[in-house]
């Protein structure tokens, strides 16, 4: 006979010396790989875009793209956050919140770097360093869709 449930502590949600107990049925894996799916589109637009516009150091569409990039980073990190994931996603959910911080870092960095540009007073390192994040953000999303297409 199989448990009615199993226990998973969810982090933040109660003092770690008393952790709360997660029904089996109430994981939310499916609809946290929809949500997942439905911002990697948007949000490779707007990397594509960060990207084009580093190319050319339009200080404008810096600064456009860039607090794109972050305002849909944080869409992301706030709907992320409202599931509950089995144990089997919580590495891929980490993986997502990594990507999504280290995204959400390069276009603040991008915006500042646009700020500066328009003052004459930048060196490219803000630049430099987002690109940086970005590929690193790519790194941990690619283990994101590896997971989803092996549990979907």
């Amino acid at each position: 006979m199989q448990p009615a449930s199993t226990q998973a502590p969810i982090s933040g949600s109660t003092p770690a010396s008393t952790p709360k107990t997660v029904p089996t049925e109430d994981y939310q894996d499916a609809q946290w790989i929809a949500n997942v799916q439905k911002h990697s589109g948007l949000l490779s637009k707007d990397i594509e875009a960060v990207g084009n516009t580093t190319s050319s150091l339009d200080s404008d569409s810096l600064a456009t793209y860039g607090q794109y990039l972050t305002d849909a980073t944080q869409t992301a990190i706030e709907e992320n956050n409202q599931y509950i994931v089995s144990p089997k996603c919580q590495g891929a959910q980490k993986e997502w919140e990594l990507a999504l911080d280290d995204c959400s870092s390069a276009g603040e960095l991008m915006t500042q770097a646009a700020g500066e540009a328009k003052n004459n007073d930048t060196n490219g390192n803000d630049v430099e360093q987002a690109l940086s994040l970005i590929d690193s953000g790519s790194g941990h999303f690619s283990k994101v869709q590896e997971f989803i297409k092996t549990a979907t």
